[in-house]
């Protein structure tokens, strides 16, 4: 337990920049699911850097970017589940 509590501290775009080689590496653990590694690039260079936008400086997102999220959302959520 101690040893994952420093990653669970991270902030979400830091795990996921952990590089494959990390066993930590979200890449890393779901490396054998079929379709991981589109999702994951999909929220890493899609999705962090609207959370971002909107978390940090206030950006109020387009019905586009919502339902992209969404999509995102649903798709990872499908592979992990």
């Amino acid at each position: 337990m101690k040893a994952i509590q420093p990653y669970e501290k991270l902030p979400l775009g830091n795990k996921l920049q952990l590089p494959r080689t990390d066993p930590r590496s979200l890449e890393t653990y779901f490396n054998e699911i079929v379709g991981f590694s589109d999702i994951y690039k999909r929220v890493r260079d899609d999705l962090i850097p609207l959370r971002n936008k909107v978390m940090h400086r206030g950006y109020l997102p387009s019905h586009q970017e919502a339902l992209r999220v969404v999509m995102i959302a649903r798709d990872f959520l499908s592979i992990v589940t």
